[in-house]
């Protein structure tokens, strides 16, 4: 299996209402300030940068009702839509990522999320999860360079997590039931780690369309990165790059 060591991070805080009356003093809904409505919300912090690797692909990044949705379609092995985060881990984390309907657009075509050194090069150490057609149906755990384990399963939902404690890192893919697993686990101490997700192909251009939904990043620990990124995808904290 060959994977291109690029690695995109997302990280997204839930915007919530914040505005009211304290009903003091005789105030009436009319003190609302000018411009603000009863369901206003404050702008969405930009947390995530989406980017597009290679020319050939048509893909895209978007927050669409609350899910992180990654689309790519007319992919080479060159050509990757990754979005990465804008903040970093250290010390000891534990990280989740869920997704829903991994739909392939052709042989090759996978998902992944990945931990690594922001300033990551081309065949840099990398910790991955994946679901993909690699070219059987199936999940992956895996080091780049370094160990994998793969698990043949039918497209579908499921989660991506990495847990670190001191030296080692452990890595699964699951799928919603939790069965089958892919999992594997080595040292990885580099620090600070950014968090990415990425779609793409390992094989030839593909078309129609691949496509991924992502419910949520969770992530207890990390530093002071930690529980900041937690991303439930209600606002859109993408920068298009």
């Amino acid at each position: 299996m060959r994977r291109s060591a690029v690695l995109l991070l997302l990280v997204c805080s839930a915007c919530a209402p914040g505005c009211g009356d304290d009903g003091g003093g005789g105030g009436s809904d009319a003190s609302v300030d000018a411009g603000m409505t009863a369901d206003a919300r404050p702008p969405c912090t930009k947390r995530w940068n989406s980017k597009k690797i290679g020319t050939a692909a048509t893909s895209s990044a978007t927050v669409e009702g609350g899910f992180l949705v990654l689309r790519s379609s007319m992919s080479a092995q060159t050509d990757l839509r990754v979005v990465t985060s804008m903040m970093t881990l250290s010390g000891d984390f534990t990280l989740t990522v869920r997704f829903r309907d991994f739909v392939p657009g052709g042989l090759g075509a996978f998902v992944q999320a990945a931990i690594s050194d922001p300033t990551i090069t081309t065949n840099a150490p990398l910790a991955a999860a994946g679901i993909g057609n690699f070219p059987q149906d199936g999940l992956s755990a895996t080091f780049q360079p370094g160990t994998a384990d793969l698990k043949p399963t039918p497209m579908g939902d499921g989660l991506f997590r990495f847990t670190r404690t001191g030296a080692m890192v452990t890595i699964n893919a699951a799928t919603s039931t939790g069965s089958p697993t892919a999992a594997v686990a080595a040292a990885f101490t580099m620090s600070p780690l950014q968090i990415g997700l990425q779609i793409g192909t390992n094989n030839s251009t593909f078309n129609p369309e691949s496509l991924i939904r992502f419910s949520d990043v969770t992530v207890s620990g990390g530093g002071a990165g930690g529980a900041a990124q937690n991303d439930s995808f209600d606002c859109d904290s993408l920068v298009q790059q």
